[in-house]
């Protein structure tokens, strides 16, 4: 019996104790939490030294590059193919400049990564194969990619073969669309060489619309671009 007197009084001592203790740590807590809260609302600037920043580069096997439409337009060009060629990825195989290198292949624009050829490129629109511009060869001209469509170009360099085929070799040229176009938009630029004899203009007309409450789009674009002839003895003939 005295032991369980006994036992019963540890029980309400500690249950006292306990009692006792819970609103003086809550009374800290609150504390603490105010105190927190004033340094907070005191801070005038928040440095951050490290995130998860979403980056193609980072998370992907292969490096990608991407090119904006607004630098597309930023350039003043009028084919979308001679601006990739800028890039030291692709190689200067086919543009304004060379494309009647062989027959059949007069005004189209084909992209050569690493200067490998044109038919081991894959070129895709929203990440799906393109139609073939030449017979026989799955090269596709960038001329027939409605300019005013294209939100951006990811271009895959390297390792693109273990998943898109052995038409990849070299890589991927991957034009990304926009989606849901609504509304209309003229396009037109006129542009000419301060050297002269170069002239080159665009006219574009572009417009889209959602129906069936939102479920489908549909869109349309007409684009004319023109580009004067520059023959060398343009430049660097003989002036006498």
């Amino acid at each position: 019996m005295k032991l369980t007197l006994s036992y019963t009084r540890n029980l309400l001592a500690l249950a006292c104790l306990a009692a006792l203790a819970g609103p003086a740590m809550a009374q800290d807590n609150a504390d603490t939490g105010a105190a927190d809260a004033k340094k907070a609302a005191n801070l005038e600037t928040v440095t951050v030294t490290g995130s998860r920043i979403s980056n193609p580069n980072v998370i992907s096997p292969t490096p990608v590059s991407v090119l904006t439409a607004a630098e597309i337009k930023a350039t003043g060009a009028v084919n979308i193919g001679d601006i990739l060629t800028t890039l030291p990825q692709l190689a200067t195989t086919f543009t304004m400049g060379n494309s009647t290198r062989f027959i059949g292949t007069a005004g189209v624009s084909f992209q050569d990564l690493r200067n490998l050829g044109t038919s081991r490129t894959l070129v895709l629109v929203n990440g799906r194969r393109f139609v073939g511009a030449s017979a026989g060869d799955t090269a596709v001209d960038t001329n027939l990619i409605p300019a005013d469509w294209v939100e951006r170009v990811e271009i895959i360099t390297g390792g693109a073969s273990a998943v898109y085929g052995a038409d990849a070799v070299t890589g991927v040229v991957n034009f990304i669309l926009k989606k849901n176009y609504q509304g209309a938009n003229l396009h037109a630029q006129f542009g000419s060489s301060e050297h002269g004899n170069f002239n080159k203009g665009i006219v574009s007309l572009t417009g889209g619309m959602n129906f069936a409450n939102n479920r489908g789009n549909i869109a349309a674009s007409v684009e004319h671009s023109d580009q004067d002839e520059l023959m060398f003895p343009d430049r660097f003939g003989n002036k006498s």
